[in-house]
């Protein structure tokens, strides 16, 4: 039996077991504890984002200083799928690369290590030229489901000693980017309902972004960053 030590905590992870030539991974401990945390975190920021907490834990992430910045805006729900969908996208780049591992053993004759993969070998071959259906809309869902979530404006900081200077964070793919933009931010109202989750409702320097302004930490912030008001929040 071989047991995984956090190095850093020094709590248990998960542990695998020898039987035979077989190897059984037990973690459904370590994952059901780490999903009731991940589900209580989730909950916590939802309910109240700005919470000591939970805005520690975000700034450590952003690695800002709580003294030079303030967390003026935080989407919750964005920042949560961010998360999962770089997470689903490694998982997915490991499936691919171990699939081709796969199919390049099964073009030499070999066959697969693994039986899930002769199973969907023959449901494609079953399927046959209907097999082009469900991977026709998996390419075109995907795109729109990236784009969509690369609009998304998820945290902006607001530089203390100057009210004026803001820090904003969105995705590009699995990279954040850090921008400090030093002209004003201008409402985009071109585009409303369904498309603006494509085009973007805010303009940031001539690019279109998603901004809800609901996830802001309150009305005065929204207003001043727009620029609604020129009196600074408190």
């Amino acid at each position: 039996m071989l047991r995984i030590i956090c190095k850093r905590c020094g709590s248990f992870r998960f542990q695998i077991f020898f039987k035979g030539s077989q190897i059984i991974c037990d973690s459904r401990r370590y994952f059901s504890k780490w999903l009731k945390e991940y589900k209580e975190r989730f909950l916590e920021r939802r309910h109240n984002p700005f919470c000591e907490n939970s805005i520690q834990r975000i700034l450590e992430r952003d690695k800002l200083n709580k003294v030079d910045w303030k967390l003026i805006y935080y989407d919750v729900s964005s920042s949560h799928v961010s998360d999962l969908f770089a997470f689903f996208t490694s998982f997915l780049l490991i499936f691919l690369a171990y699939s081709s591992y796969e199919h390049y053993n099964y073009i030499r004759g070999l066959s697969f290590r693994h039986s899930n993969f002769q199973r969907l070998l023959d449901d494609a071959e079953e399927l046959g030229v209907f097999i082009v259906l469900p991977l026709s809309i998996f390419a075109l869902i995907v795109p729109v489901m990236i784009r969509s979530q690369n609009r998304r404006i998820l945290r902006i900081y607001q530089y203390i000693k100057n009210p004026e200077q803001f820090t904003i964070y969105f995705k590009r793919g699995a990279i954040k980017l850090l921008w400090e933009p030093t002209k004003d931010l201008t409402q985009h109202v071109s585009s409303t309902g369904i498309l603006r989750h494509f085009v973007g409702n805010v303009s940031i320097n001539g690019k279109y972004f998603l901004l809800d302004h609901n996830s802001f930490r309150a009305n005065n912030y929204y207003s001043y960053m727009l620029g609604y008001t020129k009196v600074p929040p408190p």
